[in-house]
């Protein structure tokens, strides 16, 4: 499981299931939080394609239809987009494959394996489109806008070796978005205004999420580094249609990036925001923000003494609020929730779960 996982985003150490704690204040003061109306979602499985045994949520559209993976008989994965109660496979038979986002229109953005690796992808209806590559052997697509843009990594050749660069394709032509003086970037989002959200090394010879890594955000061809919470490695992974970036970054020099010190963040107005962590935690990441500020992601910590401290969802309200998911579904549902990848403007959420031991995706809609 883990190499599929890896392809997308960041994913926590999947933990077992457990209880988990009342919502904590990340800005607000407790007594003001007390007159909060407190959230509640009803929860969908995403399912399985016939015989498969586990299946991801990555991406949701403004009209609720989750994109993601499924497994089939043999271990292998098959892209899938869930609407309403149909699961589409959008694989082939003898294939691995992961829809990672799709779009107003329905289009999908992913990867097919290949030989040498994969390649990026776009479902547009029955058409699949090879996205091709920056002239590696591998390309993956990540996100994708309302006007068919599509962001994410591909590799490309660099002297004698092999480099992961961040692209935009656009009008059939992929371009190499560059770096900030390092080999390596990739770009995990891209919003309706062309902004990519993503991550660049500075260093030649550096790799990604070493010292050096920044999250990035590329604009009219330009790209800025976003800043730090005190530590040397960050990463941007989400981006909503006011510019406001997310994602997570190293609060310590030497910390390593995903591990405790690691805390989600949001930008905006030029200013990179600590989001905080769950009480007695010291991990989070936000995957992802919507057009009102809400971010979602996990947190948590990867061995934690206190069960309840264990990696699991978490939606950030617009003021910095946190609110542990698993606290807003029923709590009969058989569900423990452990990241959240994506969220739209109406507040869906899609990610991946544990229901009753097995992981699946999940959609939550709010009642």
């Amino acid at each position: 499981m883990k190499s599929v996982l890896s392809r997308r985003r960041f994913l926590p150490l999947l933990a077992a299931p457990v209880l988990v704690a009342a919502p904590i204040v990340v800005g607000p003061q407790a007594a003001e939080a007390k007159k909060r109306k407190a959230r509640h979602y009803s929860l969908s499985d995403l399912g399985v394609l016939d015989g498969g045994d586990y299946s991801i949520g990555y991406g949701i559209n403004p009209d609720g239809v989750v994109a993601g993976l499924s497994t089939v008989p043999g271990g292998a994965t098959r892209a899938v987009t869930k609407k309403d109660k149909t699961l589409r496979d959008l694989g082939q038979d003898g294939e691995t494959s992961c829809a990672n986002d799709l779009n107003d229109d329905g289009d999908v953005v992913g990867f097919v394996g290949t030989a040498d690796g994969s390649r990026a992808v776009l479902w547009k209806g029955d058409e699949r489109i090879d996205l091709g590559t920056l002239g590696g052997a591998t390309s993956i697509a990540y996100a994708i806008n309302k006007s068919g843009w599509v962001a994410g990594s591909a590799a490309m050749k660099k002297g004698k070796k092999e480099v992961t660069r961040a692209f935009l394709w656009k009008e059939g032509a992929m371009a190499d978005l560059g770096t900030l003086g390092g080999d390596f970037a990739l770009a995990q989002d891209v919003n309706d205004a062309g902004w990519i959200a993503g991550t660049a090394t500075r260093r030649p010879g550096k790799g990604l999420y070493e010292p050096g890594t920044a999250a990035v955000v590329w604009q009219d061809g330009q790209i800025k580094a976003l800043g730090s919470l005190g530590g040397d490695v960050s990463a941007a992974l989400g981006i909503n249609e006011a510019g406001w970036l997310v994602g997570g970054a190293t609060t310590a020099a030497g910390l390593e990036y995903g591990g405790l010190g690691t805390h989600a963040f949001i930008w905006k107005d030029e200013v990179l925001y600590d989001l905080g962590t769950p009480s007695g935690a010291d991990l989070s990441v936000a995957n992802d923000v919507n057009k009102k500020g809400e971010a979602v992601g996990f947190g948590g910590d990867a061995a934690p003494k206190d069960p309840n401290n264990a990696q699991q969802a978490l939606l950030w309200e617009s003021d910095g609020y946190l609110v542990l998911l698993n606290e807003t579904i029923d709590d009969d549902s058989g569900w423990t929730l452990l990241t959240a990848f994506a969220i739209n403007d109406d507040g869906k959420i899609a990610g991946l779960g544990l229901k009753d031991g097995q992981y699946r995706g999940f959609m939550l809609k709010p009642k």
